[in-house]
């Protein structure tokens, strides 16, 4: 009499698991960077476009950038805070600046990895 188990060894369990836990080690950091990375993204699209938009009203206006002058702009014209308010913008050097993601120089000397 011949008996067919029907199901999965103890063994071929515990390798699924293993399996499934070195996939999951994986992709969580590899998810975590990704997310990350969009939010950069985003936050630096963000800053383009409140950049151009205050340039056009400096030059609109026919004002010169004053510290005073962007945080009136941002609060009169921001509506929401830009990234999510998870950094301080400045404006510097007709560049807006976030403290979280972006420097004022990053140090790009046009040399890579010398």
């Amino acid at each position: 009499m011949i008996i067919k188990d029907k199901g999965f060894t103890l063994i071929e369990a515990l390798v699924a698991l293993v399996l499934l836990g070195i996939f999951i080690a994986i992709a969580i950091p590899t998810a975590s960077s990704i997310f990350e990375d969009s939010k950069k993204e985003a936050c630096y699209a963000e800053i383009l476009l409140l950049e151009k938009s205050y340039e056009r009203y400096l030059i609109i206006e026919g004002v010169e950038h004053l510290d005073t002058l962007f945080d009136e702009y941002l609060a009169l014209y921001v509506e929401e805070e830009p990234c999510d308010g998870i950094c301080d913008i400045t404006y510097v050097d007709d560049k807006i600046l976030c403290d979280k993601y972006f420097e004022e120089d990053e140090g790009d000397s046009g040399i890579p990895y010398l």
